[in-house]
């Protein structure tokens, strides 16, 4: 089970989903190892998930752990190809913690509503943790390479990761046909390291989880919403 306060949020609001749609189809882009979906698909074993992974490593502990479940299909490759093993569209397309390390966005995420059925849901769950939290020199040398429009074409696309503005990421999702619902925000670093502290207290995770988007909603600045909760969830439906 997730201990981050966004992706717990996220995955008990697919649960609800599942509930009311037991068989729905979830394609999940850049994957990792698929533990976020791990409760899910055992408890709704109609419903039928795929998952992308470019990073083969994850991708194979991912087909290994998950090798029992008939309703779980896994691919290698960028989270933007085509592949067989893909249905036309799904019910619900989602990516966890995937939008910061995407170069080629536009493409990332005209393939997600592309997937997404009419009347569907699409949600990016994406951190800025890396660029405005930078862990070292490092990596905030990494992500100023990678925001800088001369130095970001010689970093690799598994290499990449950026600052992306909820702002900028929402405006391309409606030019993609995508209707946005909401947008919340998670992942108070405070809350985070609290957490950590605690270890996996989960009634603390749903109560941190369900206040956070409360609190960051009280907020009416966007960048300050960004810099207090870090994460940033896009809800969105296919309208067109």
């Amino acid at each position: 089970m997730p201990t981050k306060p966004s992706k717990y949020y996220i995955t008990q609001k697919i649960e609800e989903m599942a509930k009311e749609k037991p068989s729905m189809s979830i394609l999940d882009l850049g994957s990792g190892k698929s533990l976020n979906f791990e409760k899910i698909l055992k408890n709704f074993p109609q419903l039928s998930y795929t998952g992308i992974e470019p990073k083969k490593s994850d991708y194979e502990m991912a087909r290994e752990k998950f090798k029992s479940r008939d309703n779980a299909v896994f691919i290698n490759s960028l989270a933007y190809e085509n592949n067989p093993l893909l249905k036309d569209q799904y019910d619900l397309v989602v990516s966890f913690s995937v939008l910061e390390h995407v170069k080629y966005l536009d493409k990332f995420l005209n393939f997600a509503a592309q997937k997404t059925k009419l009347g569907g849901t699409c949600i990016h769950l994406y951190d800025l943790g890396h660029a405005l939290y930078p862990s070292s020199l490092k990596e905030r040398l990494h992500v100023w390479l990678c925001s800088n429009s001369f130095t970001q074409k010689f970093i690799p696309e598994t290499k990449f990761v950026c600052y992306l503005s909820s702002l900028v990421a929402e405006q391309k999702m409606k030019e993609m046909g995508l209707s946005i619902d909401r947008v919340t925000f998670h992942n108070s670093p405070d809350h985070v390291k609290l957490i950590k502290t605690v270890g996996e207290d989960y009634e603390l995770i749903k109560q941190i989880s369900e206040n956070e988007v409360v609190w960051s909603s009280k907020i009416k600045n966007r960048k300050q919403q960004e810099i207090l909760f870090p994460a940033v969830c896009i809800w969105s439906r296919k309208i067109t």
